[in-house]
């Protein structure tokens, strides 16, 4: 642990963890810039996992297994191409402004994405009703194959939401979605699987920012500087 390949290994997986987050707090930024109100939800997608693996609880020789493979990976980045693409033609997708995947794998899950969507709170209310149509979709979409696993279903369970409305003022569920952002964008991984660790295979997926909106009109209120302060210079 002490040779200098391995402190290498560690700084750049730092920096490269420092960049993904900064680049997501930016989106998220400019999301609050664009609209005052954001519809946050927050949402897994992945494969459902294999009876013979279930099975044998989960042990490391699952590994051999063709869930584990890299087509399931590039099976999984398909469907979610496609799943934004037909945002263009279905009437719930369209409702998706920006959004951020975390691409994952594990003995447990398989390949899988970690994601947040962000909806127009000024559009949309009910984040509920949104992320199961989403849940539902992606089940079709991947012809009854996929899974997910839909924050929105246990709400009770978080004493503190980062999910849900958030408006631009509301400091504190803006902490909550900033401690999100760096959860998804962690260094600190005992275990990274090499291939999303590659530049083919980006473990982060975000969407551009959106434009601004014209400076004309009532100007906004700002967000308190307590905020900016607590959430590291966000």
């Amino acid at each position: 642990m002490k040779s200098e390949k391995v402190k290498l290994s560690i700084q750049k997986r730092t920096q490269k963890s420092a960049a993904q987050l900064k680049g997501c707090r930016k989106l998220i930024d400019a999301c609050f810039e664009r609209w005052s109100k954001l519809l946050v939800l927050r949402i897994d997608f992945g494969f459902k996992i294999p009876d013979e693996i279930v099975e044998s609880n989960y042990h490391v020789d699952d590994l051999k297994h063709e869930f584990h493979s890299l087509d399931k990976l590039v099976l999984l980045k398909e469907f979610l191409r496609q799943f934004l693409n037909n945002r263009r033609h279905n009437s719930i997708l369209n409702k998706i402004k920006a959004y951020i995947f975390k691409f994952e794998h594990g003995i447990k899950k398989g390949f899988h994405a970690h994601a947040i969507l962000i909806l127009s709170g000024n559009e949309c209310q009910k984040d509920g009703y949104y992320a199961y149509e989403i849940t539902e979709y992606w089940k079709k979409l991947t012809h009854g194959n996929g899974c997910t696993y839909n924050c929105h279903m246990a709400k009770h369970k978080y004493k503190r939401l980062g999910i849900g409305m958030i408006n631009h003022l509301d400091s504190e569920k803006r902490m909550v979605l900033d401690e999100c952002l760096q959860y998804l964008c962690k260094a600190d991984q005992a275990f990274i699987f090499r291939t999303l660790d590659s530049s083919e295979y980006r473990s982060i997926q975000k969407s551009q920012k959106p434009k601004k909106m014209s400076n004309a009109g009532r100007p906004r209120a700002s967000l308190p500087s307590s905020v900016n302060k607590k959430s590291g210079g966000k």
